[in-house]
């Protein structure tokens, strides 16, 4: 529930703008990966393959309207590090939230089950980017 004091410090636009990039392409990646892993499945079972290649698709491709949740997300998780509170669960549960409100202009439940994944890449991007400025030590 906690966040990591470390997170407040050099927390900026710079430091989020990062880390939207980074949660982009972690999402890319993540649905290359399960795209892979359904076309290798469709060789045992056409019917699940092509859902898990399917859904893989779709997570990669969600990128280009991800960035509609990761700017007020920025937003809110910036407001829960200030105040100590943005560790995973109140990170996941603003991803959430965002993707429930998405759910309306974007008609599609996809984005309430990506939001918290997403503000998870996200976090882990600010916590990355925390541990490289405090040096090699990691403090």
């Amino acid at each position: 529930m906690r966040s990591d004091p470390a997170l407040r410090a050099g927390l900026g636009l710079r430091t989020h703008v990062l880390a939207i990039l980074i949660a982009l392409v972690a999402t890319a990646l993540a649905g290359l990966a399960v795209w892979i892993v359904g076309v290798a499945i469709s060789a045992v079972s056409q019917a699940t393959g092509g859902a898990i290649a399917a859904a893989g698709m779709v997570l990669t491709f969600s990128v280009m309207f991800s960035w509609a949740g990761h700017l007020p997300g920025a937003l809110i998780l910036h407001a829960l590090l200030a105040r100590g509170w943005g560790g995973w669960l109140p990170a996941m549960a603003g991803g959430l939230a965002i993707g429930a409100v998405l759910l309306g202009p974007f008609e599609s439940l996809f984005a309430v089950l990506c939001g918290p994944l997403l503000a998870l890449f996200h976090l882990a991007g600010l916590r990355w980017m925390a541990r490289l400025q405090s040096g090699p030590s990691g403090r």
